[in-house]
């Protein structure tokens, strides 16, 4: 069965479990008013939860592997809801309006780090919602952050977000509101460090080109002193050390120093592989 259609088992109050296992689509109030249910299980292939499709149950804990679109009033009134982890970083494309409204003791959700994926009043009135998890590869990206100090800010930043999240309690859409600016904080701390990757790795290139340049000459001079050839091998290896480490003030002009020393012009075509991969990933940090 790929399709529950609308309005399937609404008020079947006697049903407690389900397996959606190979569902794709649940319709309008399929299962709304089922008083009784606690326990769902939804499958890979889910493409859309429909509008009240679980309002109105005893779910106590949803985890949903894969979803597009959860659509407005999907959850409402799930008073026994506690927690809701939606795992679908690269498919979820949107909570709609009241999605999760009135879940009064929802405390924890689990959502991707994406622009514009909560419509207003998606977590209205759920007054308990105090942490809220990003998935998706986040914390892979995190670790792998070139500098320990970029590191502990993304963090710290998550972690505040965790242990309260700040609302506005004169307007009933506060959670929704709150999650959607700490998502763009977030988003915008990521796309800095990206720039200063870049920057980083860009001057980190025009030392290993010098270097590789500096080598050649020392190949091709014969006679060469042994000394002066320690000597550039140690200024390159010196600057390249600098630059890799993060060290940003003067970096330039070390890198210009040093061709100067070499009378070189760098034109060497340089591949380097595996390079930080998230860089070139604007699928999730455009």
């Amino acid at each position: 069965m790929k399709i529950i259609e609308e309005e399937a088992f609404q008020h079947c109050e006697s049903l407690k479990r389900i397996h959606l296992l190979g569902v794709k689509v649940i319709e309008e109030g399929a299962f709304a008013d089922c008083t009784a249910l606690e326990d769902v299980e939804f499958g890979n292939e889910l493409d859309k939860i429909g509008w009240e499709a679980f309002a109105r149950t005893s779910l106590r804990k949803i985890k949903i592997p894969k979803v597009r679109a959860i659509e407005a009033n999907a959850f409402v009134n799930c008073e026994q809801l506690t927690e809701a982890a939606h795992l679908s970083s690269e498919d979820l494309e949107s909570v709609e309006y009241g999605a999760f409204m009135y879940c009064l003791r929802l405390r924890r959700i689990a959502i991707p780090l994406k622009n514009d994926i909560l419509d207003d009043c998606a977590f209205s009135d759920c007054d308990n919602l105090t942490q809220v998890d990003l998935v998706g590869g986040i914390h892979k990206t995190i670790s792998s952050l070139h500098l320990g100090r970029w590191r502990d800010q993304m963090s710290e930043e998550i972690d505040t977000t965790n242990q309260v999240l700040y609302t506005n309690s004169r307007y009933t859409d506060g959670k929704t509101a709150a999650i959607q600016q700490w998502i763009e904080r977030v988003l915008r701390k990521i796309r800095h460090y990206k720039r200063m990757h870049y920057a980083l790795l860009k001057d980190a290139i025009s030392l290993l080109e010098l270097a590789i340049w500096k080598a050649n000459l020392i190949k091709n001079e014969e006679g060469e002193h042994p000394a002066k050839k320690t000597k550039i091998f140690e200024e390159c290896r010196k600057a390249s050390t600098k630059a890799v480490e993060g060290t940003e003030e003067g970096t330039k002009s070390d890198v210009d120093a040093a061709r100067r020393a070499a009378r070189v012009t760098c034109g060497a075509d340089i591949i380097i592989k595996n390079v930080l991969p998230f860089l070139n990933n604007d699928d999730v940090f455009p």
